[in-house]
């Protein structure tokens, strides 16, 4: 842990995919907010962002986060992101991609 300076934020960002996954997206809100004040350039906070902010139907917020994992990363991409085997239950990575796609990311 010693060697990252990101290592809280990768912690907290796995927390709030995990209430994302749990349904509990204020939860999951608050986190990602916290992790991007502190870390404004993770870009594994502004994707669980995205998601978070879809699924609550706040839509400019989404676009915000999508458009700082542009920003952050011009080469991502929602379909490559969810092919990265980050969860075993196919219906999850599927619901993540979608998210991001709706929330503008390609």
């Amino acid at each position: 842990m010693n060697l990252s300076p990101y290592h809280s934020a990768w912690i907290a960002s796995n927390l709030g995919l995990t209430y994302c996954v749990m349904g509990r997206l204020a939860a999951g809100e608050r986190v990602f907010r916290q992790v991007v004040k502190h870390h404004p350039d993770y870009l594994r906070a502004y994707i669980g962002l995205a998601v978070v902010e879809s699924r609550l139907g706040h839509t400019e917020d989404a676009r915000r986060a999508a458009t700082m994992i542009e920003r952050l990363d011009p080469l991502f991409r929602a379909e490559e992101w969810g092919r990265s085997q980050l969860y075993t239950d196919p219906a999850v990575v599927e619901a993540f991609t979608h998210d991001l796609k709706r929330a503008g990311v390609q």
